[in-house]
Parts: structure tokens; C-alpha cells; sequence
């Protein structure tokens, strides 16, 4: 009997085979000759394609096999997809799974091999099978490898026609929704273009007819336009047709405008045919590089984040191998912030940042690092250099600022290393420089100093730490507490985020802060995780028992987990052994880790949706997800992250702005959507307001142990502040 997750699988296989059968996809002229050819190959009177349906297993294309269908319980077919192994039966009549049926006893298949037919998501749809009416000897291992090739040629040629034919169908739609559409004949002339075409490239009724497509080419890309085009007409695979992809087309006027582009080739009457589907994409990449700018560049100074000196420290030492990172620390702009406001503190930044603009050197970098921090990036390795790069930020700012009514004196303390001495990834260096600004701080009199390498005795110390937090783990000492996560509208507790704590059995009970960074990407971390994911599905299992609101519960995933592979299966464990419902589990990654281009990840994480498992974007607007790149994640939720949230009540109009630009485009895309940090009501009120349908934080109410989150009242809806005008 299939668990629930299985008889979800089972559906969608079931489905997409009966899609594929009332489709036609796999009676096709090429899938005729595979099976003919494996027949030849294999010395076999028959060879098939066969459909495992719901109830019946059906013989789509064969050759020399007098059936059309059978029972599901009577198929061979029905055993092969079972597994992702080649099924091999020398002889029907002598094994006891199969001498029962009817097409055994009949004698119309006594031997049978089958390997499974596998669709590109993973479902196993049929098996592409040989057939003898008498005993043979088991396949070789070359022989079932060969035969796991024609399974797989045959899915392949069976998935190109249905996409051939569902990009008809999208065509068709493309013209009725207004979709821009050329179709030009093989030689790249313009036979037809409809008026949304005339409109997005600013040519008249017709005007297009004639003329050669390249003439809305942009001339970089007309060499591989024409080689692509010639490949085609001379009969090799469009390498292009059937997808969508980005591009840029040239207007009339010599305006370029980016779109999204879908080819499509095809053989008529007259011969071979291209067609073009367009879609202007102007204002999503306006709305792309927007989110980039106020995810990039700090709204309030105009320099770059962190995220993006990394980024520039990282192309030069990829280009040159040298640089020179440093931090520099406004002492005292805490002080100011707690005794004058934050509105003081702001205008004393952007103070700062002008002076800092002014008397870095020619070539440096200047970013935004943190709150109260700057990095200056030197494209050069030269410790006189960053000495008197280091001396000329605190004469710049030992002159007292004036802002408001204030006289406010503050000062740097400076760290610096270099590269290739000290580090040479951006990473490496840039930690190597905190090493040297803690140093700086902890230094009487010396506001600036360089790395050296007994300052890795921080490092010694990181790694002592990693050594307790092994140790703590095999002894028990860490639980996991649950912080609900509500409706705003109504207060009502939706889910929970399970948050590690450590009982440490000297220093008392330690937050997440106080020993997740230390992991990195270790296998503590891999362990650490592991322990975590099984601690909580435990934890939903027990609430489930004990007749407990279900609630989905939101784990946080380390990158270890992701990278050093295992993730889907002991995911998939943890389902069959805890009885996990979908929805009752969602996995948190981080931007920083999900934006990176890996196939690899995004796979796995389509793998664990497909598990029924939710996916959510931790911290997102902290890092850069483009469109595109939310639209090749799987993600089922993205969290905003609580800088932006806190920055609503602060009246900052840019964080206003990415939390806009969050909500609308995760409306868009229809994602969840959850507010990290909330701590006031105002900013409740206000993200209420926005559109914001869920949250979580302190107004709410505290991590808690797992005994304690239905007993615990704090979570419950908050009076809301006042909407203006009531």
C-alpha cells in the first residue's frame, strides 16, 4: 500500500502517462523505428513501448507483439517501474511472480526484459521492453545498459514531441493574448507578422514583409543568427526551439528592447518554416534593476553593501591577484544614535560617506560594510599605501561634523590585510581585515593596524568552539525552541520557526548567535543540521499525536546540507519515518546560498517539493534574487528580511520601497510571504496595510520550548496601531 506521498507520486505518474496516451506522444514514426532497431540489436522477434496507466499497461509502439494492453496486475511493466534496474525474466513459467499471468500461461511472453522509462521530473511512465515467445539466457551487463539507452532515447524523442506540440499550442495562445509573432521561410524572409509585432518593433501593416529577419537582429548576435538559421535549413536540430529565453531586438528606430523570445521550426507544404515569439520585457527589467540598485547599493549613503564590495573585491583579485581590503569602525556612532536619534545617526553617515568619497585614492573602492562600518578596497598590495590611506580617513574625520544644532566628533578604528600575503579569496580577506580591526579596537592609542598572523589565534579560538558544539551535540545539550508565525490579519498562529538553543553546561542557555557562525560550512554544521531536521519532525509527530493544531513548521537549512549531498534522502526518510504531511514542513535557505547558479541545488530543492516540503528564502532582499532567478527556484515562501521591516517605522523610504517591491513580487509569483523581526505594532499596522499576510517576532512572541508554544499566549494578535485618520 503507498503512504500518502507515494499515492501523490503515483497520481502525478499516472497522470502524465495518461496525458502522453490521449496526446498521442508516443505513436510516432521515430519511436517505430527505436523499437525495430532494438529488436534488430537484440535479435528479438518483439520490442515495445509500453504505458503504465492507472488500472491497464498498454503497447503503444511495438514491433512483433500481438497484444495491445493488459491488466496493471499482470504486467511485467507494472513490476519495471518499480525500480530504476533493467527487469529481467528468462523464463516466465519458472518464476513464481510471474507464472500466473495470463499472457505466461498463453505463452505469448515467456521471456521479457524491460528497463523504465524515466520523464525529465523523474516519473517513471512505462518501460521500453524485448518480448520472446521462448526462454533466453539473462542480459549481459552491457546488454541491460544498452537496453537502459533505448529507454532513454525513446522518453527523449517521446518528450521532444510533446513539447513540439505543447509549444503549438503556446504559439496559438501567443497570438490570441497579443504576444508579438514573426514567421520567416528558410532562408530568413519575413512571410507573416502579426500587429502586436508592428507595434513592440515600430513598423507598419506589412511593412516587415520581405525583409530578412536579421533586420531586428542587434548586429553583435547576426553571425551566430545566420549560423543558426543555416544549420537548421540544412536539416541539423534547432538547438533553440521550444524554449524561452531573454533576449533584444532592434525597433525601427534603432532602439533596442529586450524581450523574452520562444523559436519554433517547423516543416510545411512550402517547405521549412521559423517563427519568433516576442514579449517586451522593458518594464521587468526595470523593475529587475531596481531591486538590484536597493539590494546592491546602501540607500542611505549611495555606496555599495557589503554584498556588492565583495563582489568588486572578487573581480580583482580574479583579474589582478592583488588588493588590499580595510574596515574602518565609527567609534562612537552608537552613542549618538541611542542619545540623539536615529535621524541624527543617519544624517552623520551620509556626512561621513561624502568626506570618505573625497579622499580615498584614485582606483580604491568604497562601500557601506555595515551599520557603522565602512570597507575601502585598494587595487594594489602595499602596506605604505594602506598606512596612508589608513592615516587620511582619520584626519577626514577627526574635523568635528556639524549636523542639526550638534557638533559631533567621532573617529575609525582601521583594519587591513592584503592580498595574496594574508587571504586570497574576498571572503578570506575581508575576515582577515575584521581580525586586524578587532585588534585596532582592542589596541590603546592605535587606531589602524595591519594583519599579522598571530591574530589567527581568533581562528584557534573558532575552532575550540566548533569542538564544544561536537561535543554538545553528542551530549544533548542543544533543543530547539519554536518562535510562532501568525496571520497578521488575525493573529492566529499558522506555523512556527525552530530555532536551535544550547544549554551550555558553563556559560547558561546560548542563542544561535553565539555558535552558528563558528560552523561555516562544516561537517558540524552538516551534523548540527541533521540533528535539527529530525529533532523537529519528531516535534510534529508528537503535536499531530497529541491532536494538536497542525502547523507548518519552518527549519532552518545550513549550506553544508545543501552541498555535500544526502539532503533528499534523509528528508525522505524522515517523511516515511515521522509520517511528515505535506505542508507540515518547510526548509529555510538563505539568498546568499539559493542565488548561486547551481543546477545542482536547484534540483535538489525541486526534489524536495516534489517530496511535498515547502521552500522558503530566508532574509530575502538582503542579497539579489533577479526574477528569473525566483522564477528557476522552487521556493514556496519568501521571508522579508527584519532590517527592511524595522526600517518601516524609521520613516526609511527605501526600505519602504524593497518591501513594496517584495510583496508585489511575491503576489506575483504566488508565493507565501512572511515578515521577519516584528517588534511594534506599527510596523504590524504597517505591513498589514502593505499587503503583508503573515509575520513574526518579538510583538508575538519569543522562541519557546515545544511544551510551551500552544500554551503560550504573546503570540496572540497585538492591538494594532491606529490607521491615520480613524
Amino acid at each position: 500500500m503507498l503512504d500518502e506521498d507515494g499515492d501523490i507520486l503515483e497520481r502525478r505518474r499516472a497522470g502524465l502517462a495518461k496525458r502522453l496516451l490521449t496526446e498521442g506522444s508516443v505513436r510516432a514514426a521515430a519511436l517505430h523505428r527505436i523499437v525495430t532497431l532494438a529488436a534488430r540489436l537484440f535479435d528479438m522477434p518483439g520490442a515495445a513501448v509500453t504505458i503504465v496507466g492507472s488500472d491497464d499497461l498498454r503497447f503503444e509502439t511495438s514491433v512483433g507483439v500481438d497484444l495491445t494492453s493488459v491488466p496493471r496486475e499482470e504486467s511485467f511493466g507494472g513490476r519495471t517501474i518499480l525500480s530504476d534496474e533493467v527487469l529481467v525474466v528468462p523464463d516466465a513459467r519458472e518464476d513464481e511472480r510471474f507464472r500466473h499471468f495470463a499472457s505466461v500461461r498463453q505463452e505469448r511472453i515467456i521471456f521479457y526484459a524491460g528497463a523504465p522509462m524515466c520523464s525529465s521530473d523523474g516519473l517513471r511512465i512505462g518501460a521500453f521492453c524485448l518480448i520472446d515467445t521462448k526462454p533466453r539466457r539473462p542480459l549481459s551487463p552491457l546488454e541491460k545498459q544498452i537496453l537502459k539507452d533505448c529507454a532513454d532515447l525513446a522518453m527523449s524523442e517521446i518528450e521532444s514531441r510533446r513539447a513540439r506540440m505543447l509549444n503549438d499550442i503556446l504559439q496559438g495562445i501567443a497570438r490570441s493574448v497579443g504576444a508579438a509573432l514573426i514567421c520567416t521561410n528558410a532562408s530568413g524572409s519575413i512571410v507573416y507578422h502579426n500587429p502586436a509585432a508592428e507595434q513592440l518593433l515600430g513598423y507598419g501593416p506589412d511593412e516587415l514583409i520581405g525583409k530578412n529577419v536579421a533586420v531586428i537582429v542587434p548586429q553583435r548576435f547576426i553571425a551566430a543568427h545566420r549560423s543558426g538559421m543555416g544549420r537548421v535549413a540544412g536539416g541539423a536540430p534547432s538547438k533553440l526551439s521550444g524554449k524561452i529565453f531573454e533576449s533584444v531586438a532592434i525597433r525601427k528606430d534603432g532602439v533596442e528592447v529586450p524581450i523574452d523570445l520562444s523559436l519554433a521550426v517547423w516543416r510545411s507544404d512550402s517547405g521549412l518554416k521559423f517563427s519568433a515569439t516576442m514579449r517586451d520585457i522593458t518594464e521587468r527589467k526595470q523593475r529587475e534593476e531596481s531591486l538590484s540598485r536597493l539590494a546592491y547599493y546602501d540607500p542611505l549613503t549611495g555606496l555599495a553593501r557589503s554584498s556588492g564590495f565583495l563582489r568588486k573585491l572578487t573581480a580583482q583579485l580574479e583579474h589582478g591577484g592583488v588588493a588590499t581590503a580595510m574596515l574602518a569602525e565609527i567609534d562612537g556612532l552608537q552613542s549618538i544614535n541611542d542619545g540623539l536619534g536615529h535621524a541624527i545617526g543617519d544624517a552623520l553617515i551620509q556626512s561621513i560617506a561624502i568626506r570618505l568619497v573625497g579622499i580615498v585614492p584614485y582606483g580604491a573602492k568604497l562601500a557601506r560594510w555595515n551599520g557603522q562600518t565602512f570597507a575601502v578596497m585598494l587595487p594594489e598590495h602595499d602596506p605604505i599605501k594602506a598606512r596612508e590611506c589608513a592615516s587620511d580617513l582619520e584626519v577626514a574625520l577627526a574635523e568635528p561634523f556639524e549636523i542639526d544644532t550638534h557638533t559631533l566628533v567621532v573617529g575609525p578604528s582601521i583594519g587591513a590585510a592584503m592580498a595574496p600575503d594574508h587571504a586570497t579569496s574576498a571572503e578570506d580577506l575581508v575576515a582577515a581585515a575584521d581580525l586586524a580591526l578587532q585588534a585596532a579596537k582592542g589596541s590603546h592609542g592605535k587606531r589602524f593596524r595591519l594583519f599579522e598572523r598571530s591574530m589567527q589565534r581568533a581562528s584557534a579560538a573558532r575552532r575550540a568552539l566548533r569542538d564544544e558544539i561536537r561535543k554538545g551535540l553528542d551530549a544533548g545539550e542543544f533543543e530547539l525552541f519554536y518562535q510562532p508565525q501568525v496571520a497578521l490579519a488575525t493573529g492566529a498562529m499558522i506555523g512556527a520557526e525552530a530555532l536551535m538553543r544550547w544549554r551550555h553546561p558553563k556559560r547558561g542557555l546560548l542563542t544561535p548567535g553565539a555558535f552558528i557562525p563558528v560552523m561555516d560550512d562544516s561537517m558540524i554544521a552538516l551534523h548540527a543540521g541533521w540533528w535539527t531536521l529530525d529533532q523537529a519532525c519528531q516535534q510534529i509527530a508528537r503535536w499531530r499525536a497529541a491532536s494538536m493544531p497542525p502547523l507548518r513548521i519552518s527549519v532552518n537549512l545550513f549550506g553544508a546540507q545543501l552541498r555535500y549531498g544526502g539532503l533528499r534522502t534523509v528528508i525522505a526518510d524522515l517523511i516515511k519515518t515521522y509520517g511528515i504531511r505535506p505542508g507540515e514542513l518547510e526548509l529555510e535557505v538563505r539568498e546568499s546560498i539559493a542565488n548561486q547558479d547551481d543546477d545542482t541545488v536547484v534540483a535538489l530543492l525541486r526534489d524536495l517539493r516534489d517530496l511535498g516540503v515547502g521552500i522558503a528564502l530566508d532574509d530575502f532582499g538582503t542579497g539579489y534574487a533577479s526574477l528569473s532567478t525566483l522564477k528557476r527556484l522552487p521556493v514556496s515562501t519568501i521571508k522579508i528580511d527584519v532590517g527592511f521591516v524595522h526600517g518601516l517605522t524609521a520613516r526609511d523610504a527605501h526600505d519602504r520601497a524593497i518591501v513594496g517591491a517584495i510583496l508585489s513580487v511575491g503576489h506575483e509569483l504566488g508565493f507565501d510571504i512572511v515578515a521577519e523581526g516584528i517588534e511594534t505594532s506599527e510596523q504590524a499596522t504597517e505591513l498589514t496595510r502593505m499587503g503583508c499576510p503573515s509575520g513574526q517576532g518579538y510583538l508575538y512572541g519569543r522562541p519557546v520550548v515545544a511544551s510551551q508554544l500552544f500554551a503560550h499566549q504573546s503570540w496572540r494578535m497585538p492591538q494594532l496601531a491606529p490607521v491615520a485618520g480613524e
